[in-house]
């Protein structure tokens, strides 16, 4: 019997070897793989939480099956071995039957939570909640138009794309459902890839300055905010310029939107089968932009898209436009910011707002000689811009306000490519939808800069603010607008150099931007805009503004 059980010991402790050489793996970061089971290396904490559970779960079943069937080849052996020793074969059997009673209590358990409820035997990862997350607001300058594939929602015969446009369309609606926790795990996972993929590959200015080496030509610009940006050519906001700004702003679930009351899984869906809305509203092609939009007729060579894609933007204006935030306020979303009920821009011939002049040079619509002495301007020009104008009304018989930014809708055809997987079959179903959208825009009177006939040439300028409360007197604020001012449009040398050329050589029609009233703008980069070759000096003029209400973020500060 000794030379039995010997051999039954030296074959187990071979077995054992056998088994530690077959489960062999190096003790690192990196967890075991066991046939199918194994851990991922990397992923998101709320992907890794549920494999984690998954993976211990499955290896501590292996394990649990394992022990057991140890205990049963053990306790047979013991059985066998023991012939004659009555104490020694209860206890094989008791062994033996504590493992099949293990194996049991462990099946058991497993088909009778089953019945009870399917989630109790099943790791969810869908019911795994994944922090809310949500893109910064600022500016974000990209190399590319950003997107990424929904795993999800595409299949082997389709792909379908979640954008960063069609993310910022729906940014109010995920928001709410991801909060109230009714926005589907797939969309949120998505949009978290989205959200990786556009913090790695773009830039945020949330504030004016500098942009890095890598972004100096970029290819888009998205707007995350109520917020408005101007390229700048040279560095410390110095040189040509470029506004980028909104000028109409959707709202998707709007009250006469064909998706008012839809939850974001619903539009969702029909935007990334569409492929977006036909139509851009947060983000434009640097190579086109609104500068078409804002220049007035004739000058339209200003901003080619060759002009564009050439020019480096080595600095960027970052501003907070107040229209968008009244925008919101017409499109009745519930939080809407700040924004002035009115203001004026006034530009004076002399510094300190003329008040050191001459009585007659401060007397309304008066003329005072130009500074280069080659004859005479108005002593002031002001320009005013409000939300509201006076219509008449003949039912009334009397002029009354009326809003001129106005909510409308717009109405678009959509193709809706819909993937159905049912038994490992794909079918595309295809719909063609109408949606209507709640949008809000800027009227014409609002868009383009004032323009003059010849550079006014001024020292000083005014920036004041309106605001009225509960009807009553209007109250003067400091600030609250912002003054784009161009200089004079360049002239080409007969020896044939082209615009792109001039615009980079001399200061004709570079820009300056203001939103703080200034009382001498010989200290500022305006001051460099016109020439007087017989006197041999530079004055401040301008040619264009633009009167846009908001504020600059960060500006004098980094100047």
């Amino acid at each position: 019997m000794s030379q039995k059980k010997l051999i039954l010991t030296i074959l187990f402790f071979l077995l054992l070897f056998d088994l530690a050489k077959a489960f062999e793996f190096k003790w690192e970061i990196t967890y075991p793989t066991i046939g199918p089971i194994f851990l991922p290396k990397t992923g998101e904490p709320f992907e890794l939480l549920p494999k984690y559970i998954l993976y211990i779960w499955q290896v501590f079943s292996i394990i649990a099956v394992l022990l057991a069937f140890f205990a049963i080849v053990t306790g047979g052996i013991l059985y066998f071995s023991s012939f004659g020793n009555i104490g020694k074969m209860m206890e094989a059997k008791d062994k033996i039957l504590s493992a099949f009673i293990g194996i049991l209590i462990l099946i058991g358990g497993y088909f009778i939570f089953k019945a009870a409820r399917q989630e109790f035997v099943r790791i969810e990862i869908g019911k795994i909640n994944i922090p809310f997350d949500e893109i910064e607001e600022g500016i974000w300058l990209c190399n590319e138009d950003i997107k990424v594939k929904d795993n999800f929602l595409s299949g082997k015969t389709a792909e379908y794309n979640l954008s960063f446009e069609t993310y910022l369309l729906m940014k109010d609606v995920i928001k709410r459902d991801w909060l109230n926790e009714s926005l589907a795990y797939e969309k949120r996972k998505t949009i978290v890839d989205l959200l990786t993929k556009v913090r790695k590959e773009c830039i945020r200015m949330g504030s004016s300055g500098d942009t890095p080496l890598e972004f100096r030509k970029p290819q888009w610009i998205y707007f995350a905010g109520n917020y408005g940006a101007i390229l700048h050519v040279f560095p410390n906001f110095k040189g040509y310029c470029f506004p980028y700004i909104l000028f109409e702003k959707p709202r998707i679930d709007g009250p006469s939107s064909t998706y008012a009351g839809y939850s974001a899984n619903e539009i969702y869906e029909d935007l990334v089968f569409a492929g977006g809305l036909p139509e851009r509203f947060f983000s434009f092609e640097v190579a086109t932009g609104t500068v078409k939009k804002i220049y007035p007729a004739g000058q339209e060579q200003i901003g080619t898209s060759t002009i564009l894609k050439s020019l480096p933007k080595f600095s960027v204006t970052v501003f907070l436009d107040y229209r968008l935030n009244y925008i919101d306020k017409v499109l009745e979303k519930k939080e809407v910011g700040y924004y002035p009920d009115g203001g004026k821009i006034t530009f004076y011939s002399l510094r300190d707002f003329n008040e050191g002049a001459a009585p007659k040079y401060q007397k309304p619509n008066s003329l005072c000689p130009k500074a280069d002495l080659t004859g005479e301007q108005p002593c002031s020009l002001e320009f005013a811009q409000s939300w509201t104008k006076k219509v008449f009304n003949p039912q009334t018989g009397k002029e009354e306000e009326v809003g001129i930014i106005k909510r409308g809708v717009k109405k678009y055809n959509l193709t809706i490519n819909r993937l159905k997987k049912e038994g490992g079959q794909e079918q595309i179903i295809t719909e063609n939808k109408e949606v209507q959208i709640d949008v809000a825009s800027v009227p014409e009177e609002l868009k383009r800069p004032y323009a003059f006939e010849e550079p006014y040439i001024g020292y000083s300028v005014k920036i004041q603010s309106i605001e009225k409360k509960d009807n009553q007197k209007e109250e003067i604020k400091e600030g609250g607008w912002i003054g784009i001012l161009w200089g004079p449009l360049p002239s080409l040398k007969p020896s044939g150099e082209s615009l792109l050329e001039r615009i980079l050589e001399s200061p004709q029609y570079w820009c300056d931007i203001f939103d703080q009233s200034d009382r001498n703008f010989e200290d500022n980069y305006v001051s460099y805009f016109c020439e007087s070759k017989a006197r041999a000096k530079r004055y401040p003029c301008f040619r264009e503004l633009l009167l846009l209400p908001g504020k600059i973020i960060d500006l004098y500060g980094k100047r």
